[in-house]
């Protein structure tokens, strides 16, 4: 650990966290009078600058209650773009302090940072590939919906109820659902914009489907689309040895999940069946 002047310090672009200075003001009394006790960790910036990895919010505090040095924890190797923000990203998951829509924005900086799939970065910070694709979903929103969620105003539950509907649909439910519990939720969406109803066929074809596929294998075919697998591939791996049905069977799921809001289809695949 050193003692580092904080003129030699300064915050991190890339950090998922935005910080708010209505909710230092407890923090800056408390350094005001006791000091950091917990130091902040660093990378050398060059020459004799820092750059925060994590611990931001100590940092602008000490700075508010005019403290002219603060305690830190030196990287004792040169961080690479991608080891920093991992870091930062793991940092914030695990003390919670990320809003629901900073999260998504985080897990959207790495998947492009990394160039890695859901399922790669879900391995790579030790959480599922469904927290991942769920949360991302936030994005979809308009970005006053979104500010809602950062605001609390709207839970993030009943935020990706709204995913799937159009713009104006999400706008006139919005209000309704702040402060809404899932049931409710739920209720207000069903019958405000009920979902249409897929014809004779299509039912045929998902009664199959319930009867023949195991929930193992629709959470196979989610994790293998998520990764770019052909439809050939999903086929083939979720154990269909009849390449023309499977692949039927295949896309209809995904149709299907994609109706549910669970997958988001790019209908170009469909395109390439035969792959």
């Amino acid at each position: 650990m050193q003692i580092i002047p904080l003129s030699q310090i300064k915050p991190n672009p890339n950090n998922p966290r935005k910080i708010n200075p209505e909710s230092l003001h407890g923090l800056i009394e408390s350094i005001g009078q006791i000091g950091v006790l917990e130091p902040i960790q660093v990378a050398r910036d060059g020459g004799k600058s820092y750059r925060i990895v994590f611990g931001e919010r100590r940092y602008h505090a000490a700075l508010a209650a005019g403290l002219k040095e603060i305690p830190a924890i030196v990287a004792n190797k040169e961080l690479t773009p991608e080891e920093e923000f991992e870091m930062l990203l793991v940092e914030n998951l695990q003390r919670e302090d990320l809003t629901p829509i900073e999260e998504a924005t985080a897990f959207r900086t790495a998947l492009d940072l990394f160039g890695c799939t859901q399922a790669a970065l879900a391995t790579r910070l030790g959480i599922s590939q469904p927290q991942i694709s769920n949360t991302l979903r936030l994005l979809k929103l308009p970005e006053d919906v979104q500010q809602d969620v950062s605001d609390g105003k709207l839970s993030a539950c009943n935020a990706r109820a709204l995913v799937a509907h159009d713009e104006e649909t999400i706008r006139k439910l919005e209000p309704k659902l702040q402060g809404a519990t899932v049931i409710a939720a739920k209720k207000i969406i069903e019958a405000a914009a009920p979902k249409p109803q897929p014809d004779n066929r299509t039912i045929d074809i998902l009664e199959d489907l319930n009867f023949r596929w195991r929930q193992g294998d629709i959470n196979k075919v989610i994790t293998l689309y998520a990764q770019g697998c052909s439809i050939r591939e999903i086929a083939k791996e979720a154990g269909r040895a009849n390449a023309t049905d499977g692949k039927i069977e295949v896309i209809t799921l995904l149709l299907h999940l994609h109706r549910q809001g669970i997958v988001k289809v790019n209908f170009g695949l469909f395109s390439k069946v035969a792959r």
